[in-house]
This record gives C-alpha cells, sequence and structure tokens, in this order.
C-alpha cells in the first residue's frame, strides 16, 4: 500500500496589529459651550441665611443683656455683709494664793545589782604538804604526838614538817604519816629525804626511829593577791544606793504622763530596802558583787485640777466686766506641805494672767451699721480708756458695698486674742 503522505501548509501567522493610544489634549477634547447660569436656590437656603446673618450681628447685644441682668440680679438679691475682726487692750494681772488636792499615789520598786573591783592586796600563803613513813625499829611502841617535828636538810637547810594527827607505830614496822611544813613558801616543795624525829635526840630511839618521804612535797607558796577590804564594801554600798535611789525616782517621774500631771520632788520619797554584799570582807577575790533594793512614793497632781483652779480664782478677782485671756493663764508654784498619810499636797501658787473688757457684740454692731470703714475705726478709737481697742480689720463684700450692712444680723464680729 502506497504511503500516503500528508501535507501541510506552513504560513506566518497574521501580523497583530497594535493601536497606539494618544494622550488626550486640549485639542482632542470635546469642545462644550460655557454656561455662565448660577444654580438655583431653595427658598428655605435663603432664609437659614438671613436668620444666620441677623444672630451674628445680635449676639454682643444678647452677652451685654445678659451681663446686665445678672449684675441687676445681685444687686437685688445678694445681701451686702461685714466682717470685722478687733483686738482687745489687755491687761497684766498677778495673783498669789494655796491650792491643796489629794494626789493620786504611785509607788515603783527597783532591784540593782553591780560588780566592783577589789582593791586590797595581802599576801597568800600555803604551806607544802606530803607523806613521810616513819619506821620504827625500837623494842618497843612509838608513840609521836600530832606536831611531832621531822626534820630534812637540804642543801644543808633544814627544813621541818609536822604530823598532823597523834600516831602510833608498833615495833619492827613503820606507817606512812601525814606531814605538814611548818612554814609556807616554795621552799618546802622538796623532793624525796630522810627525816629525823628532833625530840627523841639524846635517847636511844633517836636513831630507830626515822622517817623517809618517797615523793616530792608539794603546795608551798607565797603570793600577792587582791581581796575586799571594807572599805571596798562601803564605797560599793554607797555608789549603788545612790544609782538605785535615783533610778526609782527617775521611774516615779516616768510613770505618769508629764502633759496632764504634775509631780514635784518635795511629793516623792525613796528609801532604800535592802543591801547585802555577795562577798565577805578578806575574800581573795578580784571581783565582787553588791546590790541594793529601793522602793519609792510620790503623790501626783492633775493639771487639769489645777488650772482649772487658778482659772476661777482669777475670775473671782476680777471685775465681772472683764474677761479671762485663757491662753495667758501661767502659774508658778513652791511646795508648802506634803502630807503623805492623807496623800494631800498643799501648794504656794502665783498666777500670772491677761484680762480685757467684755464686748458687747449687740450694742457695737448697732454703732458702726451703715458706717464706712474709717467711721468704724473712729468708733473702736472712741472706747474708754482700759476698754479700747487695740486694732482691727474690716471686710466689706461684695466689693461694691462701701457702708457696713443696715441689718445686723450681717455683720459678724470676731473677737482675736492671739
Amino acid at each position: 500500500m502506497a504511503n500516503k503522505r500528508k501535507i501541510f501548509d506552513i504560513t506566518p501567522p497574521p501580523e497583530k496589529i497594535t493601536e497606539v493610544k494618544k494622550p488626550l489634549t486640549k485639542e482632542l477634547l470635546p469642545k462644550k459651550p460655557l454656561s455662565l447660569r448660577v444654580p438655583e436656590r431653595s427658598e428655605g437656603w435663603r432664609r437659614t441665611n438671613v436668620l444666620r446673618l441677623s444672630f451674628r450681628f445680635k449676639k454682643p447685644i444678647l452677652i451685654t443683656v445678659g451681663v446686665l441682668l445678672v449684675g441687676v440680679l445681685c444687686f437685688v438679691f445678694i445681701k451686702p455683709q461685714a466682717e470685722i475682726e478687733i483686738w482687745p487692750m489687755k491687761e497684766a494681772v498677778k495673783f498669789t494664793t494655796q491650792f491643796s488636792s489629794v494626789g493620786e499615789v504611785i509607788k515603783q520598786e527597783r532591784a540593782l545589782s553591780q560588780e566592783f573591783p577589789a582593791t586590797g592586796k595581802a599576801v597568800k600563803e600555803e604551806k607544802a604538804q606530803g607523806v613521810i613513813r616513819v619506821y620504827n625499829n625500837y623494842q618497843l611502841d612509838q608513840i609521836l604526838v600530832q606536831n611531832t617535828r621531822f626534820w630534812c636538810f637540804v642543801n644543808e637547810e633544814l627544813r621541818e614538817f609536822k604530823t598532823k594527827e597523834k600516831i602510833v607505830i608498833a615495833p619492827q614496822k613503820h606507817l606512812d604519816v601525814q606531814v605538814i611544813a611548818s612554814a609556807a613558801g616554795e621552799e618546802y616543795n622538796i623532793g624525796p629525804c630522810t627525816f629525823s624525829v628532833p625530840g627523841l635526840k639524846g635517847s636511844p630511839r633517836y636513831t630507830a626511829v626515822y622517817g623517809e618521804s618517797f615523793s616530792p612535797m608539794t603546795g608551798g607558796k607565797k603570793i600577792e593577791v587582791t581581796q575586799v577590804t571594807q572599805e571596798d564594801l562601803d564605797k560599793a554600798e554607797a555608789v549603788l544606793k545612790q544609782k538605785a535611789l535615783k533610778e526609782c525616782q527617775t521611774s516615779l517621774e516616768n510613770s505618769v504622763s508629764p502633759e496632764q500631771y504634775l509631780m514635784i520632788e518635795e511629793a516623792m520619797k525613796t528609801e532604800i530596802t535592802e543591801a547585802t554584799p555577795l562577798t565577805e570582807k578578806g575574800q581573795v577575790v578580784d571581783n565582787f558583787v553588791f546590790q541594793v533594793k529601793a522602793e519609792g512614793s510620790a503623790l501626783a497632781l492633775k493639771k487639769s485640777d489645777l488650772k482649772d483652779f487658778a482659772k476661777d480664782y482669777v475670775l473671782s478677782q476680777i471685775p465681772q466686766a472683764k474677761k479671762l485671756v485663757e491662753s495667758s493663764l501661767s502659774i508658778n508654784y513652791l511646795p508648802a506641805t506634803v502630807d503623805f498619810k492623807e496623800a494631800e499636797v498643799t501648794l504656794d501658787i502665783e498666777i500670772s494672767a491677761e484680762i480685757y473688757s467684755a464686748i458687747d457684740e449687740a450694742s457695737l454692731k448697732e454703732r458702726v451699721k451703715n458706717k464706712r470703714p474709717d467711721e468704724i475705726s473712729r468708733v473702736f478709737r472712741d472706747f474708754p480708756e482700759g476698754e479700747g481697742i487695740n486694732e482691727s480689720q474690716i471686710r466689706l463684700w461684695p466689693f461694691w458695698v462701701t457702708t457696713a450692712p443696715e441689718d445686723t444680723a450681717r455683720i459678724k464680729i470676731n473677737v482675736i486674742l492671739d
């Protein structure tokens, strides 16, 4: 079968034509006739703008009218007021009298102990001691009484020891005996030695009875030591008593509030109830302890009672037309008598204070109403001698007011005493 071949006609694709866009220019824009006609406005728009213009011109007038109206209302309804501060002339007074009151009983106790140095000097002596074996080579018992002497020579120097008790040694026997040196000192601390009995000298027993030590004698010494003297005890007692009494008094003073109570020294009493040294005189120590106990009692007066009494007393001594400046009240006192049994304290007191003439506010208000500040000041200067006003300050309100009100209820008077 014959091969059939397909034949394709190959032709180039058609060329794509690209459209070129040119920018619009005035020449290319479509031409329209220009219109100069103003757009029509509605009737409502015209009315709104007319009202706005009218309000713009009327606003300052309205504000002015409002301010004037407020001012008129304030002038009509705000009532004038006056505040007057016055400093009256003061007069110093002084009185002396007596004040008696039952005090509040306060009690305190103090116990103190303190260590003090011992100052006494002494020589402490101790004798050497040890054991001697005593031999009895005699045919009879050997009796040695207490304090029987035994001699030993050390470097040709005699050392004497004595028995502490009576002993009896059988014939041909020996016995260990406790001995002590005849004198104190380190020179008696000797080593092993042979001892003779000088009391047997001149008898056959002298050579038959003797002693030997096999260990050293020890304990002998003489040293300077510190000991307690009577002067040490007396000095410690005096120092500690003074300290205990002082602390007891301070404790009494601190037991009450100084702002509320008056506690004078004469109304306090303190005493030592115990004084004990814990070391005896002559005891060899470097320091010793002394202890004491103290008791105290006091009568405390309430300051408010004293102040009330002074205030009432001054008021009873000045004219009724005068008043007391309470802040000026001053009280000096001296103790007269103190009765601890009845718990009563009597004081001589001196009272100093300032007084001033009472201010009749109602009358004063009548005198200053409807007056200008300079006229009010003139009123104050015309007060009688001794009843005058030392200084004044006048305030009127509101700011447009030039005279004190007619209504005295709106006049306020403050009396300044500071």
